[in-house]
């Protein structure tokens, strides 16, 4: 979780994908840069996030199944919670 938050910390355009270096992650969070990269690969796996390389050669990150799930999770969970607040 913590990995797909500093990666979402580079999101500032939802058009564009973005390219954080697995050892910035590592370096920010104190942890092995390997760790991160196992941490991206699970997120690929489970279809949050898409790796690519740009035309510079970079790798990056975009969201789109990560977006999909949320549109179609939260508006459920928050139905779901909202019968348990109010008895509905």
């Amino acid at each position: 979780m913590l990995v797909l938050i500093n990666l979402l910390a580079h999101w500032w355009d939802p058009a564009r994908a973005v390219f954080p270096r697995s050892t910035t992650i590592a370096k920010r969070m104190g942890i092995d840069t390997r760790t991160v990269q196992r941490a991206t690969s699970k997120m690929e796996k489970a279809g949050l996030i898409t790796r690519g390389i740009d035309a510079d050669g970079r790798r990056v990150f975009s969201f789109e199944g990560l977006v999909a799930k949320l549109v179609r999770d939260v508006p459920v969970a928050y139905s779901a919670q909202a019968q348990e607040t109010h008895g509905s």
